[in-house]
């Protein structure tokens, strides 16, 4: 029903502060589901950049290496134009979006 954003490394295993955060949110919008079986909780890692922004492109140093990566929980949204921004860089050896500020090369 939700989801929180936790700085937790490489850590995946759920917590209990996690769920309670997404009850209380939940319940102030169907307030019948606070009272409701937890049938399963999950926790997923989505990778985010030092400066919050996706990497996008080339790797310098392994030119036939091409990331697309550290989106965090915008990942879903911004997915399937980091996939197609990708998939012309690895078909036509370029892409008609500007992915300079999103190369791997800024770190």
């Amino acid at each position: 029903v939700g989801t929180t954003e936790e700085k937790a490394g490489f850590d995946d295993t759920p917590t209990a502060a996690g769920r309670q955060t997404i009850v209380r949110s939940v319940a102030t919008v169907l307030p019948h589901l606070a009272r409701a079986d937890l049938v399963k909780q999950t926790a997923c890692l989505r990778p985010v950049s030092p400066d919050g922004l996706p990497v996008l492109g080339r790797i310098p140093a392994k030119p036939g290496v091409i990331v697309a990566s550290g989106a965090g929980r915008k990942g879903i949204l911004m997915g399937p134009a980091m996939g197609k921004a990708a998939a012309d860089l690895i078909l036509k050896g370029t892409s008609t979006l500007d992915l300079f500020a999103l190369s791997p090369g800024r770190f």
